[in-house]
């Protein structure tokens, strides 16, 4: 069985994010593409019909504003949904949503501000239902735009014959699985209230997880090649990732200083094949979605190999810690297409 890092309070999801207040910093939603712990909505669908009134079009998430008639009285709802890369994978641009449409809304509600939703489906002026979350169905027609977004095209990347170097793309906008049956030494622990205030304080400074989490991301990322070492870069929304993979050990005879992203040592096992050994982790996750920990001597070696056509790149992580697993598990399996998008670079988490 696979968990994609999910289930918080087991209803809960993440997706990478910076968003300051109630929003925190996390990873992949299992049936959306949120920023922050699901606990703070409801598991309650809500409609509500009013006009658009406002759109707010950046990240880390797209921000609808709509005016409701209660009992006579107006009030302001908040519609929030995902970041505009996810959306335009979903084929749903900023051109659909018009101010002053009247339109039709179906979501989970806010837990403490009763007037915001975290949008599932929404139905435009012009009755066309969208789908703005994975996993959902239409509600109010029988077909809708959006779901997974997985009709984008592949990419020549025989033609183009860029091997490993170059942006890299989830097939479709589901998150990416880390095993769910793993070989815990003791109960698989949570990191609890301290992980939660953990992420909200990345999340203000717009900063990453650490590894192993990090390569859990949705988004695109790319690899460049600088000889001696490759660059691993990326954006999970409005956090950079940023990792340096040393083709020659560069650590000389002092042991190199640990960081979030660790020390990675790269080989070639093969023309297609990539194999990454990663040490010196400065990260207390290892698993961010739940806020498992992880100890002080954890180990990644991850396997990276591309297809034949240059089109696919499949990918396993076996993880080595001693203080949280009684012996080596392969912690993910994936893979990524060439699509032929360009990194899904953030404007800053404050805007």
């Amino acid at each position: 069985m696979f968990r994609g890092l999910v289930d918080l309070v087991r209803g809960a999801g993440f997706v990478a994010a910076c968003v300051p207040g109630v929003l925190s910093l996390v990873l992949v939603a299992s049936i959306a593409d949120a920023h922050h712990s699901f606990a703070i909505y409801t598991d309650q669908i809500t409609e509500i019909e009013g006009e658009l009134t406002g759109i707010h079009w950046g990240n880390p998430h797209v921000l609808l504003s709509v005016r409701v008639e209660e009992a006579g009285q107006e009030a302001d709802w908040t519609l929030e949904t995902g970041n505009p890369y996810v959306l335009q994978r979903r084929g749903l641009p900023r051109e659909l949503f018009r101010p002053g449409d009247r339109i039709r809304a179906a979501g989970r509600v806010h837990r403490a501000q009763g007037a915001q939703l975290w949008l599932h489906n929404l139905m435009l002026g012009d009755g066309q239902e969208l789908l703005m979350i994975a996993g959902v169905e239409p509600r109010w027609n029988e077909v809708a735009l959006g779901g997974d977004g997985s009709g984008v095209p592949v990419a020549d990347a025989a033609a183009q014959d860029l091997g490993l170097f170059r942006v890299w793309s989830r097939p479709v906008l589901r998150p990416i699985a880390f095993s769910e049956e793993l070989p815990y030494r003791h109960e698989a622990p949570s990191g609890g209230a301290q992980w939660l205030a953990r992420m909200d304080e990345l999340a203000a400074r717009c900063e990453s997880v650490g590894m192993p989490g990090v390569m859990a991301t949705p988004y695109p990322f790319e690899f460049r090649d600088h000889g001696a070492w490759i660059r691993l870069i990326g954006f999970s929304n409005n956090a950079l990732i940023d990792r340096t993979i040393h083709m020659e050990d560069a650590s000389g005879s002092r042991a190199p200083d640990p960081g979030r992203f660790g020390y990675s040592m790269g080989r070639w096992a093969g023309e297609n094949r990539l194999e990454v050994t990663t040490t010196q982790i400065d990260w207390p996750y290892f698993d961010d979605s739940l806020g498992i920990p992880q100890g002080d001597r954890i180990e990644t070696f991850e396997i990276f190999t591309l297809s034949d056509e240059q089109q696919r790149l499949d990918y396993r992580m076996i993880v080595t810690d001693p203080e949280t697993f009684t012996e080596p598990v392969t912690a993910v399996e994936t893979y990524w297409l060439a699509l032929g998008e360009s990194l899904a670079e953030p404007t800053h988490c404050a805007e």
